[in-house]
């Protein structure tokens, strides 16, 4: 165990340290494991784990309870197997109340090591969250900005092809970027001023999002790893040479992305590597917002009782390069397409309605937004060498949705003071990722199909009295919570096909007032 059970704490120790000797391997396989023990602190908190200086996982806590997160690895061989690492595992700078227990472990599996794994990093350590220098919420509506930061990046000679893995964890006005004005989000990462990647977020929503009863025991996609963002180098290896300039914008930014690091994994040869790229990229983005925002009062009217917009966004990137080295020619080919469709309604923006509520007063507030983006990748390599030609080539088709009704009634005391909030969500998300991977040459074809299709629904309700800021008695509470994961693989080699998946259906519900977690039911069907 690389650390074990250590304590941090805003006021003490924020973060953990540990140093472990890997052995030489060879390993098929490399698993992190990451467990919190919660000690205090009314909200989910954010971690990340690095080896070496080498960001590999991040994410989020639970609220009020442990979390043990797993992460196949194997992708950094080269800086763990037969390595001394030192392991840091960051998790408590920013919430004063915060204390916990971490460790960190790794599991490895002895097998004939992954052919297709990069045998160099280079990581940009990133310090600073990206979150812009101006208050992106003045007075009653969201202003965007696009936030960057600059890096000197030094890389190897002969790179042959790469990928980088970018991580970003929203929070702040931006945990719920989707239904904010303007929903689009992107990022961008350029080497010399040339645009090497555009990365989507997925519309993750974290343990607590929205309506913290819903997700315990049973959380939403994405809410407790931080997967990295992954994009493919190869068209741009002739930029990865030597000191380059390296800029990572955040599109859009209405504060703030935490936990970031920037990873090039990167296939480096012996020999000399000659490479030349060409790209085009093409975008359409419309944007309305009925009312529109001031931009010299940076407001919308007072007086709106709706706040309308919606966006539609359509991008492409096409891009093909040709890499020598050795005996070895690469013509790769690549085909990007992005499609975004979001739409908000929002009723009483700036909380100027006021009801007469018992003894007292509400001010009502809800929203309804979707949001759906399509991603359509298509990467084709064809290796020409002395031992003939093989061809690779990559289809992926990727859906990420999000939608939501959402009530909040803030009820006030007779004198004005914040005295109860009701809260009341129908919620609804979406992930579905279709991938085919072919392999062929002259004596083998090998089709790889993968699907996974992750749907999750809540619906809850609650009431809770407020004192200080601070909900101290829950009065009311229902949360129901269904979750359906299905995945499946399918591979064929030379005329033999192997099929293996599995469905998991999840659901739990909760009227309890003082117990967060709901009762759990799973039905989990295999096939083989």
């Amino acid at each position: 165990m690389a650390i074990n059970h250590s304590f941090v704490s805003y006021n003490t120790t924020k973060t953990s340290y540990g140093t472990v000797t890997f052995p030489s391997g060879p390993f098929s396989d490399i698993m992190l494991f990451y467990e919190n023990i919660y000690v205090s602190n009314p909200w989910d908190y954010s971690y990340q784990v690095l080896l070496n200086g080498v960001q590999v996982a991040s994410g989020n806590t639970y609220e009020l309870q442990n979390t043990t997160v797993s992460e196949n690895i194997t992708q950094y061989y080269s800086v763990i197997v037969g390595k001394t690492v030192n392991v840091t595992a960051i998790t408590a700078e920013w919430e004063p109340s915060y204390s916990a227990y971490q460790s960190v472990w790794f599991v490895l599996y002895p097998g004939q090591e992954p052919s297709n794994i990069p045998n160099v990093v280079i990581p940009v350590r990133i310090t600073q969250p990206f979150n812009p220098s101006k208050n992106t919420f003045p007075h009653n509506v969201l202003i965007p900005y696009n936030t960057s930061q600059v890096f000197n990046v030094t890389f190897p000679r002969n790179v042959s092809a790469g990928y980088l893995n970018l991580y970003l964890l929203q929070n702040g006005n931006d945990e719920g970027w989707y239904s904010n004005q303007p929903p689009f989000r992107e990022f961008t990462v350029s080497i010399d001023n040339t645009v090497v990647a555009e990365i989507w977020p997925y519309p993750n929503i974290q343990t607590g999002g929205w309506d913290l009863f819903l997700w315990q025991p049973i959380t939403a996609i994405g809410a407790l790893l931080d997967k990295p963002y992954t994009f493919n180098l190869a068209p741009y290896v002739s930029l990865l040479n030597g000191t380059q300039l390296v800029n990572i914008t955040v599109v859009n930014n209405e504060a703030l992305w935490i936990r970031p690091a920037l990873n090039f994994m990167l296939f480096v040869q012996n020999a000399t590597v000659h490479s030349t790229f060409s790209s085009q990229w093409e975008e359409t983005n419309v944007y309305n917002q009925t009312p529109a925002t001031n931009m010299t009062t940076e407001s919308i009217p007072e007086n709106a009782t709706w706040l309308n917009d919606s966006q539609v966004v359509h991008q492409s990137l096409v891009s093909s390069a040709k890499t020598s080295f050795g005996s070895n020619t690469v013509m790769s080919y690549e085909n990007i397409t992005n499609y975004v469709v979001a739409t908000s309604h929002e009723y009483d923006p700036s909380d100027n309605i006021v009801m007469p509520y018992g003894t007292g007063y509400l001010v009502p507030y809800n929203q309804t937004f979707s949001y759906e983006d399509m991603i359509n990748i298509s990467t084709v390599f064809i290796n020409t060498s002395s031992h003939g030609t093989s061809k690779y080539s990559l289809n992926e088709h990727m859906v990420y949705t999000v939608s939501m009704t959402f009530v909040e009634n803030i009820v006030l005391s007779s004198n004005g003071s914040l005295s109860a909030i009701i809260i009341q969500d129908n919620m609804q998300q979406g992930r579905y990722i279709y991938r085919e991977i072919v392999r062929s040459n002259q004596s083998s074809l090998t089709v790889k199909v993968e699907l996974s299709n992750d749907q999750v629904a809540g619906i809850g309700a609650f009431q809770g009295v407020i004192s200080n800021g601070v909900i101290t008695q829950m009065t009311y509470n229902h949360a129901s919570t269904w979750r359906v994961d299905i995945n499946t693989a399918s591979t064929y080699v030379n005329g033999i096909t192997e099929t293996a998946g599995y469905e998991t259906i999840q659901y739990a519900e909760n009227n309890s007032t003082v117990n967060r977690d709901g009762v759990l039911i799973i039905d989990q069907n295999v096939t083989l």
